[in-house]
């Protein structure tokens, strides 16, 4: 075609032409440029995040929003998994329209099933709750019968609401699952719901990393949590993780300890190895995570410095049923750090705030 017979414009050269309405020759919006409508659209249309569920954190604003990738972190026997399960607990509760995705690596459903009971007869219940070998007893003898002191409708009511959340709890055991299987068959889920509330993984350490050669292990992690970002990012919604402390990020022989769970001495020497953000294993991710959340258990660290001191009968006759929990914001990129110290029921999996039951 001829420049005489070509009647477009170029742009360029639009200036010059005298009535041509110059919005015609517009670029094109760059690709990334925000749209101020758009964004907050998006902030109307995903709220402010999930809180979780105790006071002392959510009065300071720490929640998981969609997109996030948040790290529970803590040393063995601390409660990484029974903080997912109680968080289960109180998002199926709080926000009724959405579905909770649960891979367990570690796990089967079975297992998963008795331990929310248990806490939930704790969570509902009036009674001080059952624990995980009274709840498979009894579902074993079929008598109906409680235990001396527990309430069998206790147990029930925790059944019945449980029953009615089975269609929005997803729980997947294929530990033989690589985290690009893992991130797979969560896309797929998302596309049969309404609304899909959060993934939880237990944990990201025991994840098998993609095919391919990696160079060691932090590597390795350090691919799986990008992964699961990824998958956070995709599906708009928070993917929480539990994660390992290394075993010798505290060691126990700093201190003996020379009186009870109870005493202000042997309290503030467990504090005293609250855990940081170096002390994730094998580097677990964390410059991933948008939200890293770090556990101590005062019963668990101080069994274990009792059984290190060769002082397990004096750890089997101190440690009761419910012990102080620290759960600390150790990273945030949406907001700030700190602590809240509450109350774990080792027998019931339950964790509750400070004075709750009257006590």
């Amino acid at each position: 075609m001829t420049p005489e017979t070509n009647n477009q414009i170029d742009p360029l050269d639009a200036a010059d032409v005298g009535d041509t309405n110059i919005a015609e020759f517009a670029k094109p919006r760059p690709e990334g440029a925000i749209s101020v409508d758009h964004l907050i659209e998006r902030i109307k249309k995903f709220g402010g995040g999930k809180k979780f569920g105790w006071k002392l954190l959510d009065n300071r604003g720490v929640e998981v929003t969609p997109g996030d990738l948040a790290l529970v972190a803590g040393r063995t026997g601390h409660g990484k998994t029974t903080v997912l399960f109680n968080l289960l607990i109180h998002w199926l509760d709080a926000h009724p329209g959405e579905t909770f995705v649960f891979f367990s690596y570690e796990i089967p459903p079975e297992a998963v099933l008795l331990k929310m009971l248990s806490a939930l007869t704790r969570h509902y219940g009036k009674s001080g709750g059952w624990s995980y070998n009274e709840v498979r007893k009894w579902m074993q003898r079929g008598d109906g019968q409680a235990p001396e002191g527990l309430d069998v409708n206790d147990l029930r009511d925790a059944l019945h609401t449980l029953q009615q959340w089975e269609e929005r709890l997803i729980v997947i055991y294929r530990p033989d699952w690589n985290v690009e299987e893992l991130c797979q068959h969560a896309i797929r889920l998302s596309a049969t719901v309404d609304k899909l509330g959060a993934i939880l993984v237990d944990y990201l350490q025991i994840v098998p990393p993609p095919p391919g050669e990696h160079d060691g292990r932090e590597v390795e992690v350090a691919i799986i949590a990008r992964r699961l970002k990824r998958l956070a990012v995709k599906l708009d919604c928070p993917v929480i993780a539990a994660a390992q402390f290394s075993r010798e990020a505290v060691q126990y022989g700093d201190w003996v300890p020379d009186g009870t769970l109870e005493d202000e001495k042997v309290l503030k020497a467990i504090a005293k190895r609250r855990p940081q953000l170096h002390h994730l294993n094998g580097g677990a991710g964390e410059q991933e995570a948008d939200l890293v959340v770090g556990l101590l258990n005062y019963q668990a660290d101080y069994l274990a410095a009792c059984e290190d001191a060769g002082l397990t009968q004096l750890a089997r006759q101190e440690t009761g049923n419910a012990g102080l929990f620290e759960i600390a914001i150790i990273k945030n990129r949406h907001g700030e750090l700190g602590l809240a110290p509450l109350i774990l029921e080792a027998r019931t999996g339950y964790i509750r705030e400070t004075g709750a039951f009257g006590r």
